[in-house]
């Protein structure tokens, strides 16, 4: 019996003991795959939000404000100088979610990076509540947290966004019900609208049809007449494509669009400030964006021709083709607010340059660049180098009019009437020789109405009133040698003492310098040399007027425009532009600083 009972106890406690081994296996199992899961979510959603937004001030290497370090398990439990913010399983009673929510006054967090999204702050929240499950058991090195913080890895990581990834085509899903639009985008939204248990709405009644239609293409309703006209045709689908492509011919369609496309690039007439001033020329873009809705001019298009339209090697011509449309594109550029009279025209300019990023990276990336200026950017894959980059390309180009005819049309009859000036200087010349036994009379009749200094024969006019008043010729032409003598020192003194740069036109190096916009001259032809002329483009006529070497817009035509532009020209308080120029009512000479865009006072600002 005793036998048989340490082998009955014996046969219990085996038994026994296998039914506790297999009661605790499977609760190790359980516990390992809740730890597992645990630890997946930590990785997925907490660890990476703790790298980008946290290790920086919060680490056990190089910074752990306020006592705080939350790069491994045990210092995060720990808490900071005010205590431990994490009570694992228990949400309500951590502090760090508080903290998260900016609920605590002084002490929300991240700092200064913005306050996280709603969804992030309640993975937070599951997390504690899941016991907060943290495999790190170790702190990384001071050279591990400079790696991981770094921007070069933070970019990596916002690289992988959904928003950044390449356009796919994905396979449109298969909708059973054959009443069904199968159209794709009918496809994709209702295949979500069933997920979510959402049934779609029913089909629009054709007088609802209408009017929506001519509310999302137009943004106007309907007349009357055109709902009676549309609502009895409206049977099937071909007969709704037919009433779309009737509202998309509309030129209606292109204002609507075009209006919003202007309050994307903040389209504006004035530059604001206390002066107001008007910003010459706004029409032309404005319709220009219509003409290109209605046209159907790509996006891709329209965007390349806002960056630098003027510079496209085949620009989009207007159906005419005698309209430069690429060229109107970069008009937006110079929509910027400008200050009265700034009192620091570099702080001018860059304030203007970073409207110009801000408008349009917010209009064409969907990015605030603009927030790059000081720092990588906070939220986006945007570096401050990007934004130095764009800012140099801005800041470098000069602003200006520009003429938007069409290449053909700025180049006709060039060449013909530049082969046509030799033939009016032959028979200019000849009829000269002709006049020549008047020439004394007719000369003596030109010297005496050459009281101005702009006409070329003031020199003789001077001279001879010397000689009336007493003087010999003899006399009068040193004294007026002696004046040229003395004007010619002065000039050499301040060349050689004040100038930082010099440019005479007559010299082809000199022009080469500076920057040409504009189809009155060209690379074989840039500057004209003394005695050359220009045409009278109307009257009796031939010569209209015989100029110095120099460079000018009339030598083929008055019809032909010119923009010269300086190199960059320091300057200091000791610092004096001269300029000798000459030109008719349509010439002008300005000075700009900084790009600054009204003529006026403005000032430098001089640092140490």
């Amino acid at each position: 019996m005793i036998v048989n009972v340490f082998f009955l106890s014996r046969t219990m406690l085996v038994a026994v003991g296998f039914a506790c081994l297999f009661v605790i296996s499977e609760t190790v199992f359980e516990t390992n795959c809740v730890a597992k899961a645990g630890f997946e979510f930590f990785e997925s959603h907490i660890r990476p939000v703790l790298v980008e937004r946290c290790y920086s001030c919060h680490n056990s290497s190089t910074d752990s404000s306020g006592g705080f370090a939350l790069d491994a398990r045990v210092p995060l439990l720990a808490g900071g100088d005010l205590g431990a913010v994490i009570v694992p399983g228990k949400p309500a009673e951590s502090r760090l979610l508080a903290i998260l929510r900016h609920e605590i006054d002084g002490l929300k967090m991240p700092k200064n990076s913005g306050k996280l999204d709603a969804e992030t702050v309640n993975n937070f929240s599951q997390w504690i509540l899941d016991g907060a499950p943290d495999p790190r058991e170790k702190a990384p090195s001071a050279n591990e947290i400079a790696s991981v913080t770094s921007w070069e890895a933070t970019l990596n990581a916002r690289k992988k966004w959904w928003s950044f990834q390449p356009i796919r085509n994905p396979e449109t899903p298969t909708i059973s019900d054959g009443s069904a639009s199968q159209h794709p985008i009918d496809c994709f939204v209702l295949e979500q609208l069933l997920a979510a248990k959402i049934q779609p709405a029913t089909e629009a009644d054709p007088h609802s049809l209408v009017r929506r239609t001519f509310f999302a293409l137009l943004g106007i309703p309907p007349s009357p007449e055109e709902i009676h006209q549309w609502t009895k045709t409206l049977k099937d689908s071909k007969q709704f494509e037919l009433l779309v492509d009737h509202l998309l011919a509309r030129p209606e369609f292109g204002e609507r669009w075009a209006r919003h496309w202007m309050d994307w690039i903040r389209y504006a007439d004035t530059h604001g400030s206390e002066g107001d001033p008007e910003i010459q020329g706004t029409s032309h873009y404005r319709d220009y964006l219509i003409r290109a809705m209605n046209a159907d001019v790509p996006i891709d298009q329209l965007i390349r021709e806002h960056i630098a339209g003027d510079l496209l090697k085949n620009p989009r011509l207007d159906p005419t083709g005698t309209i430069n449309e690429s060229a109107i594109g970069p008009a937006h550029w110079r929509m910027v607010f400008h200050g009265y009279a700034p009192t620091d025209a570099l702080d001018e300019k860059v304030r203007f340059i970073d409207d110009q990023i801000a408008a349009f990276s917010k209009a064409f990336l969907g990015l605030t660049v603009s927030c790059a200026r000081c720092h990588d950017h906070k939220f986006d894959p945007v570096s401050q180098r990007d934004y130095y980059a764009m800012f140099g390309i801005l800041g470098s180009c000069r602003p200006g009019r520009t003429l938007i005819d069409a290449p053909d049309v700025l180049g006709r009859h060039r060449e013909e009437l530049r082969r046509k000036k030799p033939e009016i200087r032959t028979a200019v010349a000849g009829q000269w020789s002709r006049l020549m036994p008047d020439v004394g009379t007719r000369m003596n009749a030109l010297v005496a109405a050459a009281d101005t200094p702009t006409s070329l024969l003031h020199l003789f006019n001077v001279i001879g009133k010397d000689v009336d008043g007493g003087m010999s010729f003899e006399q009068a032409l040193d004294r007026q040698q002696n004046a040229w003598r003395k004007d010619h020192e002065n000039r050499l003194a301040f060349a050689g003492t004040t100038r930082s740069a010099n440019w005479n036109f007559s010299q082809q190096e000199d022009v080469a310098e500076w920057f040409e916009n504009g189809n009155a001259t060209t690379p074989a032809h840039p500057s004209s040399v003394a005695g050359d002329f220009s045409v009278a483009a109307e009257g009796d006529g031939t010569i209209a007027t015989i100029v110095p070497a120099g460079i000018y817009s009339n030598m083929v035509s008055n019809k032909h425009a010119l923009r010269l532009t300086s190199p960059t020209i320091d300057l200091d308080e000791n610092t004096k532009l001269w300029v000798q120029s000459i030109g008719d009512g349509g010439a002008a000479v300005r000075y700009v600083v900084q790009n600054f865009p009204r003529n006026g006072p403005n000032y430098s600002v001089t640092r140490d």
